[in-house]
């Protein structure tokens, strides 16, 4: 109940099949694993579609174990507002409901750096080591939530698509 739920749809990103993080059938709270990566420059992006009337969320996170350190909170709330988390303050944008948008995350761990995109606008650079929820932590990239949650207090309908997730290592951060 908690995977990533695989459904055929026509509105796909690269069809037939997508990922959907949702409620029906479980809270999705799907953990990709990413090595518990503490050097090296990796590139983190994905696929992105949230249908009008619903919210997303999702958190990287410094441990593969899950729940222990989140190094950052992303919120994409019904209005089309972005609200991330990070050290503790809040950086907001924006993005078009209805239809796909890439998220994007340039991760240099040597730099202790990370810089995240939404379909190629920079949103954010910060220290990688932060924790959401305040300044300092570990310096080490462990793994991403897709979780079907809504920002406290808020009674936003989590469910989002996923698709053409991609990880690897790069030769050199920005």
């Amino acid at each position: 109940g908690e995977d990533i739920q695989i459904q055929n749809k026509t509105f796909a990103h690269s069809a037939p099949m997508v990922g959907s993080a949702d409620k029906v059938g479980g809270q999705t709270d799907a953990i990709l694993k990413l090595g518990n990566k503490v050097s090296g420059a990796y590139q983190l992006k994905w696929w992105m579609y949230i249908e009008t009337g619903k919210c997303g969320y999702y958190n990287i996170q410094h441990m593969q174990s899950p729940g222990i350190e989140w190094a950052m909170e992303c919120y994409f709330r019904t209005s089309g507002a972005i609200e991330l988390q990070v050290a503790g303050a809040t950086t907001n944008g924006s993005y078009i409901k209805d239809q796909w948008f890439e998220v994007s995350h340039d991760i240099d761990l040597d730099k202790d750096s990370i810089w995240m995109y939404i379909d190629g606008v920079l949103l954010k650079k910060w220290k990688f080591s932060d924790q959401a929820s305040q300044a300092g932590g570990t310096k080490q990239l462990g793994g991403i939530d897709f979780f079907a949650g809504e920002k406290s207090g808020t009674s936003e309908a989590p469910a989002y698509f996923i698709d053409d997730v991609y990880y690897a290592e790069t030769t050199a951060g920005q």
